[in-house]
């Protein structure tokens, strides 16, 4: 009896052992697993952050590029010496809308302040063979 006692306290004591170190890789594993989502969670609030400054950027290259090229237009009409025809209409890109993906714009085109319309008829090149003859007809 003594002998089959022992056995078992034996066997209990194993029963333990393993039990505690079952307990201790759970509880290992759950250490890691906590703090692989917590670095998870740092890496895409990271992530998101520079997304939108990256969008920020985009739009602020777009809207410097915009300035780049009405600058660069100024001066192209000024340095012209000839008499050349003046656009009318003036078109601006704005921003509408900026999403983590994507940039929207919208068109619009305006008549320019100050300009006066053109009292003469457009160059020939723009009209079809119709309205050409149709003028020179006209003209005489």
């Amino acid at each position: 009896m003594e002998v089959l006692e022992h056995q078992c306290m034996v066997v209990q004591q194993e029963f333990d052992d393993m039990l505690a170190e079952k307990e201790e890789t759970i509880w290992k594993e759950t250490e890691r697993r906590e703090i692989a989502e917590k670095k998870a969670k740092d890496a895409e609030q990271e992530l998101t952050k520079l997304r939108k400054e990256v969008m920020d950027l985009k739009v602020k290259m777009f809207q410097l590029g915009a300035e780049n090229k009405a600058a660069t237009a100024i001066l192209a009409q000024q340095d012209s010496s000839g008499p050349k025809a003046v656009d009318q209409v003036e078109m601006t890109l704005s921003v509408t809308k900026v999403t983590e993906e994507r940039i929207l714009l919208k068109k619009s085109r305006k008549r320019k302040p100050g300009v006066q319309r053109a009292m003469d008829f457009p160059p020939a090149a723009q009209l079809n063979k119709k309205k050409r003859l149709f003028m020179k007809r006209k003209s005489f």
